[in-house]
Formats: C-alpha cells, sequence, structure tokens
C-alpha cells in the first residue's frame, strides 16, 4: 500500500500541475496561492479526523490536486519573468532546495508543529510578493515584466 499511496500521490500532484499550465487568467496568483494553502490545511484536517480511512480518499487526491495547481501556474506565468527557461528553472530548483533544507532543518528542531507553520509563512511571504510586484513598493509602479517575442531581430 505505501508504495502505491507514494504513485498516486506524484500522479495526482503533476495531474494538478499540468492543470495549472492550462489556467490562462492573469492576476489570480495570489488566489491561488491561498486556494492551495487552503486545501494542504483541509487534507491536514480530514487526515487527522479519519487516518488510514481510505473512504476519504477521493478527497485527498482533490486536495493534492488543488494543492499543485499553483506550480502549473507559476510555471505558465513566470515564463516571462526570466530572460531564458533555464534561469526558469535555475531559480526555481534553488527555491525547492532551499524550501527542503529549511523544512527539514525546522522537523528536526521543531518537530511536527513546523509542518503547520511554514507553509502558512512561506505563502504568506510568497502571497505578500506576488502583491508588492504587482502594484509596486510604497506606492511606486511596479517594473514591466520583460517582453519575450522570441524574435531575436527584436531590441
Amino acid at each position: 500500500m505505501p508504495v502505491w499511496s507514494t504513485y498516486t500521490t506524484i500522479g495526482v500532484w503533476l495531474l494538478g500541475s499540468l492543470a495549472g499550465l492550462f489556467v490562462r487568467a492573469k492576476g489570480i496568483e495570489v488566489w491561488m496561492v491561498v486556494t492551495g494553502l487552503g486545501a494542504y490545511y483541509a487534507q491536514g484536517l480530514v487526515l487527522r479526523q479519519y487516518p488510514y480511512d481510505l473512504g476519504w480518499l477521493p478527497f485527498y487526491l482533490l486536495f493534492i490536486f488543488v494543492t499543485a495547481c499553483y506550480s502549473g501556474y507559476f510555471f505558465r506565468q513566470a515564463r516571462v519573468a526570466f530572460s531564458s527557461v533555464k534561469s526558469l528553472f535555475f531559480h526555481e530548483n534553488n527555491g525547492f532546495l532551499l524550501g527542503y533544507f529549511v523544512a527539514l532543518t525546522q522537523l528536526l528542531l521543531e518537530g511536527q508543529a513546523s509542518q503547520q507553520v511554514l507553509p502558512a509563512i512561506g505563502a504568506v511571504g510568497h502571497a505578500a510578493s506576488l502583491i508588492v510586484l504587482r502594484v509596486g513598493w510604497a506606492g511606486r509602479p511596479a517594473p514591466a515584466a520583460p517582453h519575450t517575442s522570441g524574435d531575436a531581430s527584436a531590441p
């Protein structure tokens, strides 16, 4: 059962990320972060109330899917802010590794409680950065994202 559930979780996560790639709406980043965070905590609540109850499996999978949608949406929206796909993946991968390092360190130092606090701290920080990027800092407008048309002759 553990291997099956691991692959199912990864598969549903990948499907959620794929679905996020097809979301074309602009300006919903903060909403998606909050929705994903809500799904994370809802899953934790259901798992705490009904551990090992496979009757809740469809809800677990839905929560995983919803949480994963932002990752696909992020790649679709962030690609215009980076000069190349290589640069985007470099920054995303380093953030991923930093997140794992911080989460592991906090789990070892603070225990299980860190899994309840760190996602909220990360989501609030990320949502705040998205808001600052959209409206600017201290009343100054946010800089425009570089335009990448794919045309080598464009300035």
